[in-house]
């Protein structure tokens, strides 16, 4: 049953695929993938939201981008049309790296900066770090879904 209210809902993905010793990414929306390798995040995905268009053509700055009153306005979510147009793209992965994948109530909140303090700061215990970035969350308004996963490369 469809329900009134629901109408216009749609949702965020982002997915890692693995094969032999390398990664397939998948995205849309603004869900984000990050990669740690060694001290360094990167954002590997791009966010499809009003503010990241915005942000790419240089009307407002990165850090801009959670405080904006725009933030949540998607250019591309499942379940808004009968088509969707999905980021696919191979990510090269090390022993070692370590993914973050996140919904934007982690990523609204907590700066990468934060982030990497958690990650490097739980001796390798990935449980108490999505605790504790969860946590972090929460303690600046946690108002959106908040979901962590931590992917981390042992081996390939």
């Amino acid at each position: 049953m469809e329900k009134i209210e629901y109408k216009g809902m749609g949702t965020t993905l982002v997915a890692v695929y693995f094969f032999n010793s390398s990664s397939i990414v998948a995205h849309v929306g603004d869900s984000r993938l990050y990669r740690l390798r060694g001290q360094t995040l990167e954002q590997v995905t791009e966010d499809h939201s009003l503010v990241w268009e915005q942000y790419k053509q240089g009307l407002i700055a990165k850090e801009a981008l959670s405080s904006s009153p725009d933030k949540n306005i998607v250019t591309r979510a499942l379940g808004l049309h009968l088509t969707l147009d999905v980021d696919v793209k191979e990510l090269a992965i090390q022993s070692g790296d370590l993914l973050i994948l996140c919904s934007d109530g982690l990523s609204d909140l907590v700066q990468e900066e934060e982030m990497v303090g958690v990650l490097l700061n739980v001796g390798g215990d990935l449980n108490r770090a999505c605790g504790d970035l969860i946590r972090l969350a929460n303690l600046r308004g946690g108002k959106d879904n908040i979901t962590i996963l931590l992917i981390q490369i042992d081996e390939l």
